[in-house]
Protein backbone atom coordinates (compact mmCIF):
# COMPACT_ATOMS: atom_id res chain seq x y z
CA UNK A 1 0.00 0.00 0.00
CA UNK A 2 1.41 3.38 -0.96
CA UNK A 3 2.06 6.16 1.53
CA UNK A 4 -0.61 8.26 -0.20
CA UNK A 5 -3.24 5.53 0.22
CA UNK A 6 -2.30 5.02 3.90
CA UNK A 7 -2.50 8.76 4.51
CA UNK A 8 -5.82 9.12 2.71
CA UNK A 9 -7.28 6.19 4.64
CA UNK A 10 -6.21 7.79 7.93
CA UNK A 11 -7.69 11.13 6.90
CA UNK A 12 -11.09 9.51 6.32
CA UNK A 13 -10.89 7.78 9.71
CA UNK A 14 -10.10 11.12 11.35
CA UNK A 15 -12.98 12.79 9.53
CA UNK A 16 -15.36 10.19 11.00
CA UNK A 17 -13.77 10.67 14.44
CA UNK A 18 -14.28 14.43 14.26
CA UNK A 19 -17.96 13.95 13.40
CA UNK A 20 -18.76 11.16 15.83
CA UNK A 21 -16.55 11.91 18.86
CA UNK A 22 -15.92 15.65 18.63
CA UNK A 23 -19.32 16.78 17.32
CA UNK A 24 -18.02 18.59 14.27
CA UNK A 25 -20.80 19.23 11.80
CA UNK A 26 -18.48 20.42 9.01
CA UNK A 27 -15.51 18.22 8.16
CA UNK A 28 -13.24 18.31 5.12
CA UNK A 29 -9.91 17.07 3.78
CA UNK A 30 -7.37 19.36 2.19
CA UNK A 31 -6.36 16.65 -0.27
CA UNK A 32 -3.03 17.21 -2.04
CA UNK A 33 -2.92 20.82 -0.85
CA UNK A 34 0.42 20.44 0.98
CA UNK A 35 -1.02 22.74 3.63
CA UNK A 36 -0.09 22.69 7.31
CA UNK A 37 -3.19 20.59 8.09
CA UNK A 38 -4.80 17.61 6.37
CA UNK A 39 -8.29 17.68 7.88
CA UNK A 40 -10.43 20.49 9.27
CA UNK A 41 -13.40 19.99 11.56
CA UNK A 42 -15.77 22.79 12.48
CA UNK A 43 -18.15 22.62 15.41
CA UNK A 44 -20.66 25.38 14.71
CA UNK A 45 -22.48 24.85 18.02
CA UNK A 46 -19.41 25.69 20.14
CA UNK A 47 -17.70 27.76 17.42
CA UNK A 48 -14.50 25.71 17.44
CA UNK A 49 -12.28 24.89 14.48
CA UNK A 50 -9.97 21.88 14.67
CA UNK A 51 -7.06 21.65 12.26
CA UNK A 52 -5.51 18.18 12.17
CA UNK A 53 -2.17 17.12 10.72
CA UNK A 54 -2.32 13.36 10.02
CA UNK A 55 0.78 11.20 10.22
CA UNK A 56 0.07 7.63 9.08
CA UNK A 57 3.68 6.45 9.07
CA UNK A 58 6.07 5.67 11.86
CA UNK A 59 6.95 9.36 12.28
CA UNK A 60 4.12 10.60 14.48
CA UNK A 61 5.52 13.98 15.38
CA UNK A 62 5.62 17.41 13.81
CA UNK A 63 8.70 19.20 12.61
CA UNK A 64 9.46 22.54 14.25
CA UNK A 65 8.21 24.34 11.14
CA UNK A 66 4.95 22.34 11.01
CA UNK A 67 4.30 22.96 14.69
CA UNK A 68 4.98 26.71 14.37
CA UNK A 69 2.60 27.01 11.41
CA UNK A 70 -0.19 25.25 13.29
CA UNK A 71 0.48 27.26 16.45
CA UNK A 72 0.11 30.53 14.47
CA UNK A 73 -3.45 29.54 13.58
CA UNK A 74 -4.42 29.57 17.27
CA UNK A 75 -3.99 33.34 17.41
CA UNK A 76 -6.15 33.98 14.35
CA UNK A 77 -9.20 31.91 15.30
CA UNK A 78 -10.52 29.90 18.22
CA UNK A 79 -8.49 27.04 16.78
CA UNK A 80 -7.42 23.80 18.40
CA UNK A 81 -4.58 22.17 16.42
CA UNK A 82 -4.19 18.41 16.63
CA UNK A 83 -1.87 15.60 15.56
CA UNK A 84 -3.04 12.05 14.95
CA UNK A 85 -1.48 9.44 17.24
CA UNK A 86 -1.95 5.68 17.08
CA UNK A 87 -2.78 4.11 20.44
CA UNK A 88 -2.67 0.36 19.91
CA UNK A 89 -5.09 -0.28 17.07
CA UNK A 90 -7.03 2.98 17.53
CA UNK A 91 -6.29 6.47 16.27
CA UNK A 92 -6.57 9.43 18.63
CA UNK A 93 -6.18 13.16 18.32
CA UNK A 94 -3.49 14.75 20.47
CA UNK A 95 -4.04 18.45 21.06
CA UNK A 96 -0.89 20.49 20.61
Amino acid sequence: MSAYVKGRRLEYKIMALLKEEYGCDIVARTAKSHSVFDVVGIDTKYRVIRFVQCKAGKRQYLSKDEREKLEKLKGLFAVLPFLTVKNGKFWELKQL
